[in-house]
Parts: structure tokens; sequence; C-alpha cells
């Protein structure tokens, strides 16, 4: 995986956070089309939970 952006950020630390937990997740298996490796994109939403 690489390139990971956050689209919809709540705050840097969150944001930080939520990027560090995909990089460290994984394997990841590449997308494929007739059995070849290509790019893809995927987004991912993250939830956190809510402080009261």
């Amino acid at each position: 995986m690489s390139d990971i952006k956050v689209v919809r950020g709540i705050h840097p630390t969150y944001d930080s956070l939520a990027v560090s937990i995909l990089a460290s997740s994984g394997p990841w298996i590449p997308g494929t089309e007739k059995g070849q490796p290509v790019d893809a994109r995927q987004a991912i939403r993250i939830v956190f939970p809510r402080l009261k």
C-alpha cells in the first residue's frame, strides 16, 4: 500500500493516527485485471469513538 491520504480529516492527531493504522496493517492483496496487478484505489472509513 502506498500514497495513503486523508480525504476528510477531523483533527491532525486523529488523521495521522488513521494513516499510521493503515500503513501498519496488511498484508494487502494487490488489485488485478486479467490476472495482472494494476493500480487500484480504495476508500476506507475509520470511525473513532466519541469522548464524552
